[in-house]
């Protein structure tokens, strides 16, 4: 009798932390109507994710941005007819405050390249997030797992 209600409980625990999970799944942590390219500015809950969607300034597009470590790294290039850009940004993070550092360089189709020049950006969205401490509890390391939840829900499966 305990061993199923302690089964029920497992399950309700499994649910609402994968509930947690999803709704961390392409949440907008920062909106401006002008461009961040210099400073630190505090983002909630930046640090919950392995992978971000930053909308650039310059020709509004985006890039996603793969975290190492204490830092949101990413790049991309931009393109029109007579001039292309590449951009480059890095995060730094420190808990929740981000130091920003972007630049571009452009590509002038019939002249010289232009100068780097700061860049900057208006709008973070958190697209995957890191799997949190309680759902790894259910999850446990690997597929088949010797988690007592994984063995007594998901042994008909594994």
């Amino acid at each position: 009798m305990f061993e199923v209600l302690k089964g029920f409980k497992d399950m309700a625990e499994f649910i609402k932390a994968l509930k947690e999970y999803f709704e961390l799944k392409n949440k907008v942590l920062w909106e401006s109507s002008t461009s961040w390219s210099t400073g630190t500015k505090t983002i909630t809950d930046i640090s919950k994710y392995q992978t971000i969607q930053v909308w650039l300034y310059l020709g509004n597009s985006s890039m996603l941005m793969t975290r190492r470590g204490n830092l949101f790294i990413g790049g991309t290039s931009i393109g029109y007819p007579a001039w292309h850009a590449t951009f480059y940004a890095e995060l730094s993070l420190n808990g929740e405050n981000v130091t920003i550092d972007g630049q571009y360089l452009s590509h002038n189709q019939s002249s010289n390249h232009g100068a780097i020049t700061k860049a900057g950006i208006g709008k973070i969205i958190g697209i995957t997030p890191m799997i949190p401490e309680t759902l790894k509890k259910y999850l446990g390391g690997g597929i088949k797992s010797t988690n007592i939840f994984a063995w007594r829900w998901l042994s008909c499966c594994l």
